[in-house]
C-alpha cells in the first residue's frame, strides 16, 4: 500500500516538480550567464548551455567512475598494490555480488570480466597467505571465464585469462599428489599457442613460451626420462628473443636455465650444467645491474633467488660430477648470498634454495672432511623442512627430507642416526611412490639399503664391544658385625 501511494505521488508531482526544476534552472542559468534582457530566447540560450555543460560533467565523472571501478581495480591487483587483505576480501565479494546479478542475462563480456578480476584477486589471495582452497577457487573462475570471452569474441583477453590459468594451476601442483594440474596447464598452454591469430605480439607468444618451460620442467622432475626436460630446453630456448629489453631477458632466463639444471643433472658430462650457471650468471649481472628496469623490488628479490638456486644447483652438480671442490665452494658462497632473500612471497622459493645449499654443504663437507659445514647443512635442511612442509608440499618436502637424512648419515653414524634417517628416508618414499616419482623414488631406496648396511655393520660392532668387555665383579659382602 506505501509503495503504491508513493508510485501514485510521484507520478502525480512528477510533471509539475519537473517544470519547477527547470524555471529554477533557467533563472540561475541567466544569472550565471549574465544574459542581457529577461526575455524568453535570452532565457532559453543560458538553459540550454547550463544543460549541455552539466551533462557533459555528469558523463565524464560516470566515465571516470566507470574507468576506476573497471580498469583500476584490476590494474592495482596485477601490480601488487592491495594493501591489506580486507580490501582484497572486498573487492572478492564485490565481483561475487556482480556475478550473481548478471546471473541469466545475455552479457557474455560483462561476466568474462568478472569472472576474470575475481580469478585474479582469488588468485593474489592464495598466493599472499599459501591458501590452497582460495587458488583452487582462482582456477574455477578463470575456467568459468574462459566460455563467455569465446562467445564475446575477446581473443586476446581469452588468451591472457588462459595463461593465468596456467599459473594458477603450477601453484596448485607443489601442494597435490599426482600431476592433474601439471597436465591440464599443459593443455591449456597449448591450446593458447595454438591461437596464434588472437594473440596481439610475438611478445604474449613468448610469455606463453615461459610459462610452458616452468610447467614442463615441473613435470620433468616428477617423470623418470628427460622428453619433458628436453622439450621445456627447447621451448625456453624459443621464448628468447633478440629485440627484448635487458632485464625481459633475463627474467626470461630463469626459466631456461631452471630447465637446463635439471636436465643436465640427469645426463651426462657437464654441458648443459655449464650452460645453465653460464645464463643464471649474465641474467644476475643484469638485474643487479639495471635495477631501474625491474617492476618492483619485490619481484627482482624474487628473481635473484631463483637465478642463485639455479646456479647454486648447476656448480654443486659439476663439483660432485668432476670430484672440483672449487665448484662446490663456488656453488655454497652463491646459495648463502640468497639466504637473506627471503619474503613473504618467495617462501616456497627460499626453502628450496635453503635444501640446494645443504645439499652443497653435504658434498663440500664430505669431500673436505669439514665437519662444520656438515653441521651447516643440516641447519641448512632443516630451516627448508620448516617451510617445504608435508601439508603444503608433499613432493618438495620428501625431496628435503631425503636430503636432511643423507646429512645426519655424513654428520654422526651412530645407531640411533642411522635409525632416524631410515624413518626419515622411509616417509620420504612412501610419497614418492604416492606421487609417481620413479627417479626420486630409485635414488631414496638406494640411500635407504645403504643406511640399513651400514646400521646392521653398526649393530655388529656394538655388540662385538659388549662381548669383549670384562664381566663386572660381585660386589664385596661384609658379613654383619
Amino acid at each position: 500500500m506505501i509503495a503504491s501511494a508513493t508510485k501514485r505521488a510521484v507520478s502525480k508531482y512528477s510533471l509539475p516538480g519537473s517544470a519547477l526544476l527547470f524555471v529554477l534552472i533557467a533563472i540561475a542559468s541567466h544569472e550565471l550567464w549574465q544574459v542581457e534582457g529577461f526575455t524568453p530566447t535570452g532565457l532559453l540560450a543560458a538553459t540550454s548551455r547550463s544543460l549541455l555543460i552539466l551533462g557533459l560533467c555528469t558523463l565524464g565523472l560516470y566515465l571516470l567512475v566507470r574507468l576506476v571501478g573497471r580498469l583500476g581495480a584490476a590494474c592495482g591487483l596485477r601490480l601488487g598494490h592491495w594493501g591489506s587483505d580486507a580490501a582484497l576480501q572486498a573487492f572478492i565479494e564485490a565481483k561475487r555480488r556482480r556475478l550473481l546479478r548478471l546471473r541469466g542475462r545475455e552479457r557474455p563480456l560483462a561476466r568474462g570480466r568478472a569472472q576474470l578480476h575475481l580469478g585474479l584477486a582469488l588468485g593474489e589471495l592464495g598466493t599472499r597467505g599459501g591458501d590452497r582452497d582460495a587458488l583452487r577457487q582462482s582456477a574455477a573462475a578463470f575456467r568459468q571465464a574462459l566460455p563467455a570471452l569465446r562467445l564475446a569474441g575477446r581473443g586476446a583477453k581469452r588468451v591472457q585469462t588462459q595463461r593465468n590459468l596456467a599459473a594458477t594451476l603450477l601453484r596448485l601442483s607443489r601442494s597435490e599428489i599426482g600431476r592433474d594440474s601439471l597436465k591440464e596447464a599443459e593443455a591449456v598452454l597449448r591450446a593458447a599457442a595454438a591461437a596464434r591469430t588472437t594473440l596481439e605480439s610475438d611478445a604474449e607468444r613468448r610469455e606463453l613460451r615461459v610459462l610452458l618451460c616452468a610447467v614442463l620442467t615441473r613435470l620433468g622432475r616428477l617423470e623418470g626420462g628427460t622428453a619433458a626436460l628436453a622439450e621445456a630446453v627447447a621451448v625456453g630456448r624459443a621464448a628468447l628473443g633478440d629485440d627484448d629489453p635487458p632485464v625481459t631477458r633475463a627474467c626470461r632466463q630463469i626459466d631456461l636455465s631452471r630447465a637446463l639444471a635439471v636436465l643436465g643433472e640427469r645426463e651426462a658430462g657437464s654441458l648443459r650444467l655449464a650452460e645453465a650457471a653460464t645464463l643464471a650468471r649474465d641474467a644476475l649481472r643484469v638485474i643487479f645491474d639495471d635495477q631501474a628496469g625491474a617492476p618492483q623490488k619485490d619481484e627482482a628479490a624474487a628473481w635473484r633467488l631463483q637465478l642463485l638456486g639455479t646456479l647454486g644447483q648447476a656448480l654443486r652438480c659439476i663439483g660432485e660430477r668432476n670430484g672440483d671442490p672449487e665448484a662446490l665452494r663456488e656453488a655454497v658462497e652463491a646459495l648463502r648470498s640468497a639466504t637473506p632473500l627471503k619474503t613473504g612471497r618467495n617462501a616456497y622459493d627460499w626453502a628450496r634454495v635453503q635444501d640446494e645449499l645443504a645439499r652443497a654443504l653435504l658434498a663440500l663437507g664430505v669431500q673436505a672432511a669439514r665437519p662444520e659445514l656438515l653441521s651447516e647443512a643440516y641447519s641448512a635442511s632443516e630451516s627448508a623442512l620448516s617451510i617445504l612442509t608435508r601439508e603444503a608440499y608433499p613432493f618438495d618436502w620428501a625431496v628435503a627430507l631425503s636430503t636432511r637424512a643423507r646429512t645426519l648419515v655424513a654428520l654422526v653414524e651412530t645407531e640411533a642416526t642411522l635409525r632416524r634417517a631410515g624413518e626419515d628416508l622411509r616417509a620420504a618414499l612412501e610419497v614418492f611412490d604416492r606421487i609417481g616419482a620413479p627417479l626420486q623414488g630409485r635414488h631414496c631406496r638406494r640411500d635407504l639399503d645403504r643406511i640399513m648396511a651400514l646400521r646392521a655393520r653398526t649393530l655388529g660392532r656394538e655388540a662385538e664391544g659388549r662381548a669383549a668387555a670384562p664381566a663386572p665383579s660381585a660386589p664385596l659382602k661384609l658379613r654383619p658385625a
